[in-house]
Protein backbone atom coordinates (compact mmCIF):
# COMPACT_ATOMS: atom_id res chain seq x y z
CA UNK A 1 0.00 0.00 0.00
CA UNK A 2 1.13 3.55 -0.48
CA UNK A 3 0.51 7.12 1.12
CA UNK A 4 1.10 10.51 -0.92
CA UNK A 5 0.85 13.79 0.97
CA UNK A 6 1.21 17.12 -1.62
CA UNK A 7 1.15 20.27 0.16
CA UNK A 8 1.72 23.41 -2.44
CA UNK A 9 -0.46 26.28 -0.16
CA UNK A 10 0.57 28.08 2.40
CA UNK A 11 -1.16 31.49 2.21
CA UNK A 12 -3.04 30.70 5.82
CA UNK A 13 0.72 29.96 7.62
CA UNK A 14 1.87 33.45 8.45
CA UNK A 15 4.76 34.67 10.75
CA UNK A 16 4.20 37.03 14.05
CA UNK A 17 4.45 39.89 12.17
CA UNK A 18 0.88 38.91 9.78
CA UNK A 19 3.58 37.87 6.92
CA UNK A 20 3.28 34.73 4.70
CA UNK A 21 5.78 32.52 5.88
CA UNK A 22 6.04 30.13 3.08
CA UNK A 23 5.73 30.77 -0.77
CA UNK A 24 3.44 28.32 -2.16
CA UNK A 25 4.87 25.05 -3.87
CA UNK A 26 3.03 24.50 -6.89
CA UNK A 27 5.22 21.76 -8.34
CA UNK A 28 4.32 20.07 -4.81
CA UNK A 29 1.12 19.19 -6.22
CA UNK A 30 2.80 17.84 -9.66
CA UNK A 31 5.10 15.73 -7.75
CA UNK A 32 2.28 13.89 -5.81
CA UNK A 33 0.60 13.20 -8.73
CA UNK A 34 3.44 11.60 -10.60
CA UNK A 35 3.72 9.57 -7.65
CA UNK A 36 0.88 8.47 -7.66
CA UNK A 37 0.45 7.56 -11.09
CA UNK A 38 3.93 5.66 -10.64
CA UNK A 39 2.59 3.83 -7.40
CA UNK A 40 -1.12 2.81 -9.38
CA UNK A 41 1.10 1.76 -12.43
CA UNK A 42 2.90 -1.13 -9.71
CA UNK A 43 -0.99 -2.02 -8.62
CA UNK A 44 -0.58 -0.36 -5.17
CA UNK A 45 -3.24 0.88 -3.26
CA UNK A 46 -3.04 4.40 -2.56
CA UNK A 47 -3.90 6.89 0.32
CA UNK A 48 -3.51 10.51 -1.23
CA UNK A 49 -4.37 13.77 0.14
CA UNK A 50 -3.61 17.43 -1.90
CA UNK A 51 -3.08 20.10 0.43
CA UNK A 52 -4.77 18.53 3.32
CA UNK A 53 -6.21 20.20 6.32
CA UNK A 54 -4.97 19.02 9.51
CA UNK A 55 -8.25 17.22 10.50
CA UNK A 56 -7.50 15.22 7.12
CA UNK A 57 -4.51 14.23 7.95
CA UNK A 58 -5.44 12.61 11.31
CA UNK A 59 -8.10 10.86 9.52
CA UNK A 60 -5.71 9.02 7.51
CA UNK A 61 -3.22 8.23 9.68
CA UNK A 62 -4.97 7.65 12.65
CA UNK A 63 -7.95 6.16 11.42
CA UNK A 64 -7.54 5.08 7.58
CA UNK A 65 -3.49 3.49 7.76
CA UNK A 66 -4.11 3.11 11.33
CA UNK A 67 -6.84 0.51 10.52
CA UNK A 68 -5.42 -0.95 7.39
CA UNK A 69 -2.30 -1.95 9.46
CA UNK A 70 -3.96 -3.45 12.33
CA UNK A 71 -6.12 -5.53 9.94
CA UNK A 72 -2.95 -7.16 8.31
CA UNK A 73 -1.88 -7.46 12.41
CA UNK A 74 -4.32 -9.21 12.87
CA UNK A 75 -4.79 -11.67 9.67
CA UNK A 76 -1.25 -12.25 10.21
CA UNK A 77 0.09 -10.74 7.18
CA UNK A 78 2.73 -8.30 6.27
CA UNK A 79 1.92 -4.30 5.16
CA UNK A 80 4.62 -2.94 3.32
CA UNK A 81 3.61 1.00 3.27
CA UNK A 82 5.41 3.20 0.89
CA UNK A 83 4.78 6.81 1.88
CA UNK A 84 5.56 10.01 -0.48
CA UNK A 85 5.41 13.88 1.65
CA UNK A 86 6.45 16.61 -0.60
CA UNK A 87 5.79 20.17 0.79
CA UNK A 88 7.43 22.80 3.38
CA UNK A 89 8.78 20.89 6.24
CA UNK A 90 10.15 22.12 9.74
CA UNK A 91 12.82 20.10 12.00
CA UNK A 92 12.75 19.71 15.56
CA UNK A 93 14.18 16.26 16.21
CA UNK A 94 12.00 14.68 13.67
CA UNK A 95 10.51 15.99 10.40
CA UNK A 96 7.12 17.93 11.14
CA UNK A 97 5.27 18.71 7.51
CA UNK A 98 3.82 22.22 7.53
CA UNK A 99 0.23 22.44 6.50
CA UNK A 100 -1.94 25.56 5.65
CA UNK A 101 -3.62 26.01 9.03
CA UNK A 102 -3.53 29.62 9.77
CA UNK A 103 -3.14 27.92 13.72
CA UNK A 104 0.66 27.43 14.06
CA UNK A 105 0.19 23.97 16.21
CA UNK A 106 -2.14 22.89 13.82
CA UNK A 107 -0.34 24.10 10.96
CA UNK A 108 2.54 21.59 12.59
CA UNK A 109 2.22 17.75 11.68
CA UNK A 110 4.97 15.34 12.99
CA UNK A 111 5.37 13.28 9.99
CA UNK A 112 8.43 11.36 10.87
CA UNK A 113 6.94 10.48 14.61
CA UNK A 114 3.50 8.87 12.71
CA UNK A 115 5.72 7.04 10.45
CA UNK A 116 8.39 5.80 13.16
CA UNK A 117 5.33 4.71 14.95
CA UNK A 118 3.72 2.67 12.21
CA UNK A 119 6.97 0.90 11.25
CA UNK A 120 6.87 -0.53 15.35
CA UNK A 121 3.98 -2.37 14.19
CA UNK A 122 4.13 -5.94 14.23
CA UNK A 123 4.34 -7.35 10.43
CA UNK A 124 4.76 -3.70 9.58
CA UNK A 125 7.61 -2.10 7.07
CA UNK A 126 7.32 1.71 6.63
CA UNK A 127 9.66 3.31 3.26
CA UNK A 128 9.30 7.06 3.74
CA UNK A 129 10.41 9.80 1.33
CA UNK A 130 10.28 12.93 2.48
CA UNK A 131 10.70 15.18 -0.55
CA UNK A 132 10.75 18.82 1.94
CA UNK A 133 13.31 20.96 3.71
CA UNK A 134 13.73 20.72 7.36
CA UNK A 135 14.23 24.42 8.22
CA UNK A 136 14.92 24.61 12.22
CA UNK A 137 12.14 26.35 14.51
CA UNK A 138 12.91 29.69 15.34
CA UNK A 139 13.46 30.59 19.10
CA UNK A 140 9.49 32.40 19.09
CA UNK A 141 8.00 29.48 17.57
CA UNK A 142 6.15 26.78 20.08
CA UNK A 143 7.43 24.29 18.47
CA UNK A 144 5.39 20.37 18.67
CA UNK A 145 6.83 18.47 21.31
CA UNK A 146 8.14 15.27 20.18
CA UNK A 147 7.59 11.81 21.89
CA UNK A 148 9.64 8.65 21.97
CA UNK A 149 7.64 5.79 20.24
CA UNK A 150 8.01 2.53 21.84
CA UNK A 151 6.22 -0.53 20.02
CA UNK A 152 2.32 0.05 20.29
CA UNK A 153 0.08 -2.76 22.23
Amino acid sequence: MAVVVGCSEYHNVKNADGNRKFDDMPEAVDEAQFMIEQLKGFNYEVLSLINPSRIEMNELFDKKLKGIIKAGIKAKERTLVHFYYTGHGKMKEQTIAVLNEEDQKKSHFPIERKMRTFALFEYTCVYALLDCCREPFSKEENAPITKVVSRPN
